[in-house]
């Protein structure tokens, strides 16, 4: 093949007849550029040139080229000439890898790859054997010869690590040697992974106050907040305290999903603090997974809700208490906040002097009272 020596062996012989002088003369090959002498050889004789010529890249192939010799018969001014040919076939070795791994893969993920090594010299060439390694696993594996157009297969697993980059690409070599020869064939070919970073965010609101028999209204919202080359995710929201379930699915990057829970809170959630106020905390966990994986990552938030205990208390009293016809007597109103929680919009109306609600503020906290 290209580059390397052919080895020719060139035979002159004197075949005259047994009384026939001895003989001498030149041995050309002009297509590898020999020229020899010979000194006089006798009947039967024989006479050989060891001739190297390196291929070329521009010899044509077959390689065929002619050693021709002139002699003379010692004493005699006779041309005796022969030629002989040989021809040499110039291979072309080959080798062609090819990597195909998974497109999507993230942290602690195995990524699976299939390399594939073919022997893609020229019809003629020799079997093929080497060896295959890999940046990111080291040495993938030894192959034995394989023939023109012939594969082999490697499936190799690597675990994505924390300080991966993202994109992750790695390439894989192949060193290859023809049987019988000791040339180098190398190639390689690379694959890219994207590396995604999957992630799930909810969030909960909902009323800040309540009390037994009264409705707290959620807001529960999940959003896909995994990076922008990961899959859609799918998975379930769980409020154990309120009874909710619900599940979603086909939720992309950078959107949500929100969910609208009501719950009537019941006398078991007030556990009456002398103290005042008692708080209702409940928390909302997901779980969700990529489309395409099995991992399962997840999230929680709370919400707190104060069940409160409103309640006002009013005091009438008149003076003086024993009246006659006639008499003026006055009245003393007295309202005051003995609940929990600051009541508002708070009206006061009398049976005999109607709405007197102008007379009184119309906020009070608790423990507050107007006259």
């Amino acid at each position: 093949k290209v580059g390397d020596d052919i080895h020719y062996v060139i035979t002159v012989t004197n075949n005259g007849s047994e009384d026939s002088p001895a003989i001498f003369g030149d041995v050309t090959d002009s297509a590898v550029g020999f020229v020899g002498s010979f000194e006089p050889i006798g009947y039967n004789e024989s006479v050989t040139f060891d001739v190297y010529y390196t291929v070329q890249p521009d010899d044509p192939d077959p390689f065929t080229n002619t050693a021709s010799v002139l002699a003379h018969p010692v004493g005699f001014p006779n041309d005796l000439v022969d030629e002989d040919s040989w021809t040499t076939s110039l291979f072309q070795p080959g080798v062609m890898i090819e990597k195909t791994g998974d497109e999507l893969s993230k942290v602690g993920d195995e990524i699976h790859y299939v390399i594939t090594v073919t022997n893609n010299g020229s019809e003629d060439s020799p079997a093929i054997f080497g060896d295959v390694t890999d940046s990111a696993v080291g040495f993938v594996g030894s192959f034995e010869p394989i023939g023109y157009n012939e594969s082999v297969t490697f499936d190799v697993y690597y675990t994505v690590q924390p300080d991966d980059p993202d994109p992750f690409t790695n390439t894989a070599s192949v060193l290859a040697h023809p049987v019988g020869f000791p040339n180098d064939l190398v190639d390689e070919d690379s694959w890219t992974t994207e590396l995604f970073q999957p992630s799930v965010m909810i969030e909960k609101t909902g009323d800040e106050f309540s009390k037994v028999g009264d409705d707290i209204h959620y807001v529960i919202t999940v959003t896909n907040i995994s990076s922008s080359d990961s899959p859609e995710i799918y998975g379930d929201v769980d409020d154990p305290a309120i009874g909710f379930h619900a599940t979603f699915s086909g939720l992309a990057h950078g959107d949500s999903i929100v969910f609208t829970p009501v719950y009537t809170v019941l006398l078991s959630d007030d556990e009456v603090d002398p103290g005042g106020m008692v708080p209702f905390v409940n928390v909302v966990t997901v779980t969700a997974s990529p489309d395409g994986f099995p991992n399962e990552f997840s999230d929680t938030a709370e919400w707190t809700t104060q069940l409160v205990h409103p309640e006002i208390d009013i005091i009438k009293t008149v003076t003086p208490s024993g009246v006659i016809t006639g008499d003026t007597v006055t009245y003393d109103i007295r309202i005051e906040n003995i609940g929990d929680i600051t009541l508002e919009n708070i009206t006061v109306n009398d049976s005999i002097f109607g709405n007197l609600s102008a007379h009184f503020v119309d906020t009070l906290i608790p423990g507050e009272f107007d006259t």
